[in-house]
């Protein structure tokens, strides 16, 4: 890879190891881990690969400039000495997205301000033009990182973040995420060729994420758009090269099944929608049902599902409700792996069964538990009268 470059792909807490893994899979260079991101090196074919191939990548982030500033007379010179025309047109549009921390710069909104005035200004006096701010659809979006007193500079390789794959037709009260969802396929150790089921599916995010993983579809290859398709180095030879090879991965049909089920029949169809959105409606066995009623689709395999929390989505009696998942999990789950993600800890200590592993992730601002279950056959006392 004699033309490689630095990237930055951002993710999720938790998930780091889970992407460093994805893009070494890909091929990627030098492959770092650091907090909500990876760092690494590659062409540009690793970058258009990472934004189409990822499933745990947010953004995929390239750096253009780094430098001091303590303050903002500095960022604003600084940022001025990067040639803008080789990025940007004078016509086109522009946002930056900034991300702040230290003593130095405490106002975000104002350093993105003066970060975007040195930048226009200086197309402005070179061409007599000057580009236009699109927070919404920009040709360019910018990444600006300050920490303390060093600035980086980064182009938005994806434009909207990857968690948006291009199949949510409608979301349910709380969807999971996708990127978060993947994540945790992953981080449970699915083989993406085993029984899978979730008995509160929602809006289907688990159930479709694992169809996509285990039919091979990149979650890229269901978007249009990508940010670097409007750079003016854009390669659409190299893209199309890129997504010809992901499709031709796919794989048509699965031969286990993923059962996804809700009690509720207009969420059920939600799913439904989204999952043929995602070409994989048929890859699951949706049932209208309470979890209470749901039943492994096969011997052996796992179980995955996002109960409410009481936080997003109220119920009568959250104490109740774990419990119950419990009894059902130990009545009819033997043979199975229960995953629970939960932002209620005091409420799944009713779960009655000791979780053999428990990770720190976050669905959204909220702080949750991913749960682990082992589900044995329950030991039939002997009857006396025998």
């Amino acid at each position: 890879m004699t033309d490689a470059f630095p990237m930055i792909a951002k993710t999720l807490f938790g998930l780091e190891d889970v992407l460093a893994a994805e893009l070494e899979e890909l091929g990627a260079l030098d492959v770092q881990t650091g907090n909500r991101m990876c760092s690494f090196r590659g062409d540009l074919r690793m970058l258009y690969r990472a934004n189409v191939e990822c499933r745990t990548a947010v953004r995929v982030l390239k750096p253009i400039a780094r430098f001091p500033a303590d303050g903002t007379d500095a960022l604003y010179r600084r940022i001025g000495r990067t040639n803008w025309l080789k990025h940007l047109e004078p016509e086109g549009s522009l946002a930056i997205d900034p991300v702040v921390n230290g003593r130095v710069f405490t106002n975000s909104l104002y350093a993105a301000q003066v970060a975007k005035d040195g930048i226009v200004d200086q197309i402005r006096k070179r061409t007599g033009q000057r580009p236009s701010v699109d927070l919404e659809d920009p040709d360019v979006r910018i990444n600006l990182h300050i920490a303390h007193k060093r600035v980086t500079v980064y182009l938005d390789a994806s434009g909207d973040s990857l968690h948006k794959r291009g199949y949510r037709q409608a979301a349910g009260e709380a969807p999971l995420g996708e990127v978060l969802a993947a994540g945790i396929l992953r981080l449970v150790g699915w083989d993406a060729a085993s029984p899978l089921a979730d008995f509160m599916c929602g809006s289907g995010t688990f159930l479709i994420e694992a169809a996509l993983l285990a039919r091979r579809i990149a979650p890229g290859t269901l978007r249009e758009t990508f940010g670097y398709m409007r750079w003016k180095d854009y390669c659409p030879a190299t893209h199309e090269e890129v997504l010809a090879a992901a499709r031709g991965q796919e794989l048509p049909n699965l031969s286990f099944p993923i059962q996804g089920s809700d009690c509720d029949g207009e969420v059920v169809n939600v799913a439904w929608e989204n999952a043929r959105g995602a070409r994989v409606a048929d890859d699951v066995i949706w049932k209208v049902q309470d979890f209470a009623e749901a039943r492994p689709p096969a011997p052996g395999g796992i179980l995955l599902t996002n109960p409410p929390y009481e936080e997003r989505i109220k119920t009568n009696d959250i104490v109740a409700l774990y419990r119950h998942i419990g009894d059902v999990l130990k009545h009819h789950w033997a043979g199975y792996t229960a995953h629970i993600l939960t932002g209620n800890r005091e409420a799944a200590k009713f779960i009655g069964l000791r979780p053999a592993a428990r990770i720190k992730l976050f669905n959204g601002p909220i702080e949750c538990r991913l749960l682990k279950f082992g589900i044995y056959a329950l030991e039939r006392k002997p009857n006396p009268e025998t």
